[in-house]
């Protein structure tokens, strides 16, 4: 979030886009998640965000299937 800022993109533009982009997941048109979409408007700041929890993980001894799993589980706070 805070690259994000600091870059000048508009919470508002990601908020638009990942709203657009879940309803074309309901509809089978894409998968994945909206920051690693080619237009994503913070596809960088995600990418590297996603980086720096992949190496979170590996500190914690967790493979990062299991990690990203457990982080998107039913009942954890974002």
């Amino acid at each position: 979030m805070f690259l994000t800022k600091h870059r000048e993109i508009a919470e508002q533009d990601i908020s638009d886009f990942d709203v657009k982009f879940e309803k074309s997941r309901e509809e089978g048109l894409v998968a994945g998640q909206p920051g690693d979409h080619v237009h994503a408007p913070c596809g960088n700041e995600h990418f590297f965000a996603t980086n720096l929890e992949r190496l979170f993980s590996a500190e914690l001894g967790v493979g990062w299937f299991e990690y990203d799993r457990d982080v998107d589980a039913p009942g954890i706070k974002k």
